[in-house]
């Protein structure tokens, strides 16, 4: 496109983009222009960003433009063709983000330029690079959802020079099927209560048996006595047994598709759990398969809005046991409510499409609070939807893992998370998150000493990693990570790290985020914080690599050195100690590039 040409699609563009603003129609010709000009201003910005061609004089002009433009389309013209996913970091080390909402994109992207991986390579492309400005904003509680303001911001300064991620979603906003009846035995003898009961599982199952089609479907009825029913333990026992046969021989009831379940209302606490005994060994005295637990909500449940399944209503230690009880009587115990996995999915994918037509090269999503098995469901329809780009579900180590047979919390968090991976890799996931979601309460990801707000110590870290790798699971890993464990993941050799605080310093509250009651300071990523961070990552992973011992030896020191300074506060020690590991750094990527056959630039 001429240059003549930009100035005057630019000009058309802001004057059309100005009218639609203001309300005024347009008519069928200035609508066609008004896409068409969009179009073009965006790819010239492509190119102008890819050269590094834009003239002073014109930045400012297409910059403008190129803004209208993506937010009249709602998105980039052209989506990436690649995505996270084909980053390899086994030949340029781990990948690295880094939290912010656009405002300090120029900063992020300066510093990753400014690396010594980036000043050696022959060509630094995106991928090459790896480093991400993560588009988040960074309230109170933790990392939310960006805008379309934010996103125009994080795409003009980061596209063809760096790359895109997002989290859409940290926990879900989950929908509910509509709950199977549960019709209550009425008091006062047990010939009443069983015709009554007879007839009201007879007008829920009619329906699910005589369908439009003729093909009857799935369906479960539940029956409950009253908490203080006065028909004893032989008494019920005796009843549902007869109302399972009454039912079985009934013209409404389809064997194998229709069933009588059983369902009880538990109270808080250890009297919850024996409440949960007492009807698992009734519902198998009884004959009965499945059982649903309506309870008392418990206040970490509501401090979250929810929690998975049965840890609504009783804690993992005394869940635990009641599913372990459940196991052994051949009883399938769950929560009244059951998840819409589809509905939940269907969500998550209208926030990815957005991150994905906004140029980005991933997006996280959370599948808190659904239990393994929900997960699973969504999971699929995801992976199925966005299997040609990075769509990534998250892990949180603070959050026990359950599934209908068992719980996995507190020590048993690892176990937890290598079933969870293997459950999305069978989905064909390849690139995931793990983290830690209550950020407002001091989670960290590493775990040291007798760190009590740590999840995972360093060899379960390596452990974890380890299993990924070798089920073709690329794990990215965030959660409070300080400067000298960015030293250690880089040594790791893991797939990529996020980080914030490390990055970042702390600024006044101003713009959106004045509307967060509780925040008192909000954290900019600036060029040193992400420079340092980028720093060690680099020369972490280059110590694990590097097959010359005096070279590995020189950048360790280099690097302790540099560490022991931040930590002191020693300014004019970190300076010095920062150039000398960059030099090293860099003559140990000029080594490592070499061994692969990868160019590298002529002089340094």
């Amino acid at each position: 496109m001429k240059k003549d040409t930009i100035a005057t699609k630019a000009m058309i563009l802001s004057r059309l983009y100005r009218r639609l603003q203001s309300g005024k129609a347009l008519g069928e010709k200035e609508k066609r222009t008004l896409s068409d000009c969009s179009h073009e201003i965006l790819r010239a910005y492509h190119d102008a960003a890819a050269s590094g061609a834009q003239s002073a004089a014109r930045t400012k002009r297409l910059r403008s433009a190129a803004r209208q433009a993506l937010l009249f389309l709602g998105g980039d013209v052209d989506r990436p063709v690649a995505s996270l996913k084909n980053y390899d970091h086994h030949a340029y080390g781990p990948f690295l983000g880094v939290s912010d909402e656009g405002s300090a994109a120029a900063a992020i992207r300066k510093a990753a330029h400014h690396s010594p991986k980036a000043r050696v390579l022959k060509s630094a492309s995106p991928l090459e690079i790896g480093v991400a400005l993560d588009a988040e904003r960074l309230g109170a509680i933790g990392e939310t959802a960006v805008g379309p303001e934010e996103y125009a911001d994080v795409w003009l300064e980061c596209i063809e020079r760096l790359l895109m991620t997002t989290n859409v979603s940290t926990r879900l906003n989950v929908r509910y099927y509509k709950r199977f009846p549960v019709i209550t035995m009425l008091e006062g003898g047990s010939r009443a209560a069983l015709a009554a009961a007879e007839e009201k599982i007879g007008e829920a199952l009619g329906p699910f048996k005589w369908t439009p089609d003729g093909r009857p479907r799935l369906a479960r009825v539940f029956v409950e006595f009253e908490r203080r029913s006065a028909y004893g333990r032989a008494a019920k026992v005796s009843m549902l047994r007869d109302l399972k046969r009454r039912v079985a021989r009934r013209d409404f009831f389809e064997p194998g598709l229709h069933d009588v379940g059983l369902c009880v209302r538990i109270r808080s606490g250890p009297r919850g759990r024996d409440e949960a005994f007492a009807a698992i060994d009734l519902a198998r005295d009884a004959g009965m398969r499945e059982l649903i637990f309506i309870g008392v909500v418990r206040k970490e449940a509501d401090e979250a809005i929810s929690l998975p399944g049965l840890l609504q209503y009783l804690p993992p230690g005394l869940l635990g046991p009641v599913q372990r009880r459940a196991n052994a009587k051949g009883v399938h115990i769950r929560a009244a409510n059951a998840v819409d996995a589809a509905t939940a999915a269907a969500g998550v994918w209208s926030t990815l499409n957005t991150a994905r037509a906004m140029g980005l090269h991933l997006g996280k999503y959370g599948a808190f609070p659904l239990m393994l098995e929900e997960c699973d469901a969504m999971v699929r329809d995801i992976q199925r939807w966005c299997s040609d780009w990075s769509a990534a579900p998250v892990f949180f180590v603070d959050q026990a893992t359950v599934s209908r047979d068992r719980v996995d919390a507190n020590g048993d968090v690892r176990r937890g998370l290598e079933r969870w991976l293997g459950m999305v890799r069978r989905n064909g996931v390849s690139v995931v998150l793990v983290d830690t979601i209550d950020k407002s309460k001091g989670f960290r990801l590493l775990k040291t000493g007798k760190d009590k707000l740590g999840k995972l110590g360093p060899r379960q870290i390596a452990r974890i990693d380890r299993f990924a790798q070798k089920i073709g699971v690329k794990v990215l890993w965030a959660g409070g990570i300080t400067l000298p464990q960015v030293y250690e993941f880089g040594k790791l050799g893991v797939f990529g790290i996020y980080v914030t605080s490390s990055a970042a310093v702390s600024m006044p509250v101003s713009g959106v985020y004045r509307r967060d009651p509780l925040l008192h300071s909000v954290k900019e990523p600036t060029f040193e914080g992400v420079y340092r961070t980028k720093l060690l990552l680099e020369a972490g992973f280059l110590v694990s690599r590097l097959t010359d011992a005096a070279a590995v030896r020189r950048l360790e020191e280099r690097a302790m050195t540099y560490v022991r300074a931040l930590e002191g506060n020693d300014s004019v020690r970190a300076a010095a100690a920062q150039s000398a590991l960059a030099v090293a750094a860099a003559a140990g990527w000029r080594r490592h590039f070499r061994a692969l056959g990868i160019r590298t630039r002529k002089g340094n």
